[in-house]
């Protein structure tokens, strides 16, 4: 019995293991990462610039994400001193 990904982690885990299994899907992706994120239900918002990178055994990607909104970055440095996270 298959289930359908209902939250976005679990589409965006479905397509990794797709582009893993499939090479002919990879390459689509590669692509268009735009068009195969729409068909597998990912939302990208309008105006968003996609780039996908297959990584290898030879080769990882260090990816740093955008900062949180503004109001909150204040959530995010409290928890993080909750959780004993040394401050730079």
């Amino acid at each position: 019995m298959s289930t359908v990904p209902n939250t976005d982690q679990e589409k965006w885990s479905q397509l990794v293991a797709q582009c893993w299994m499939d090479p002919q899907f990879q390459a689509r992706v590669l692509r268009d990462p735009a068009g195969a994120l729409k068909a597998a239900g990912i939302a990208v918002g309008a105006g968003v610039k996609l780039q996908v990178i297959a990584d290898s055994p030879a080769q990882r990607t260090f990816v740093i994400p955008a900062p949180p909104a503004a109001g909150d970055m204040q959530d995010v440095l409290q928890s993080r001193k909750a959780a004993g996270v040394v401050q730079f």
